[in-house]
């Protein structure tokens, strides 16, 4: 199956530290993500018939999130950061928690801000984000 190189004696704690390096680096074709949250790789999940719990787990590309944020602002003129949430929470990876749902939606927020696609007038969950007029056509 996989070798454990030898440790010097005495050493436990190295040579489970081996153990568990070997064995995820064995492992590793089989399972994403990073400790505590591991799931099932893509192959594996395709064989078992997981393909949607698979990708609820992987969850998109943050360009996938970004459009959605800017096709919203598009049809609607102005969202609120709540209502943006709102329309991401679902769409996010089930693996992530409700702050770190939270976090992953400020910094789609921020990374749009900084691209200077969108502008916010406030802050807070209140604030109002609208799209810049450069690229109110762009989109169009």
């Amino acid at each position: 199956m996989f070798q454990i190189p030898a440790a010097p004696k005495g050493s436990r704690l190295l040579i489970k530290d081996t153990i568990m390096g070997a064995m995820a680096n064995h492992y590793q074709k089989l399972i994403e993500g990073r400790k505590p949250n591991l799931f099932i790789a893509k192959p594996v999940a395709q064989q078992l018939d997981q393909k949607t719990a698979y990708s609820n787990n992987k969850g998109f590309e943050d360009s996938y999130y970004c459009d959605l944020i800017l096709k919203a602002l598009t049809e609607h003129g102005t969202l609120t950061k709540k209502e943006i949430t709102e329309l991401l929470w679902n769409k996010l990876p089930d693996v992530l928690s409700e702050s770190q749902k939270h976090s992953k939606v400020r910094n789609l927020l921020t990374k749009l801000r900084k691209q200077d696609k969108i502008r916010n007038v406030s802050k807070g969950i209140h604030s109002d984000w609208f799209l810049n007029a450069d690229n109110l056509n762009a989109i169009k």
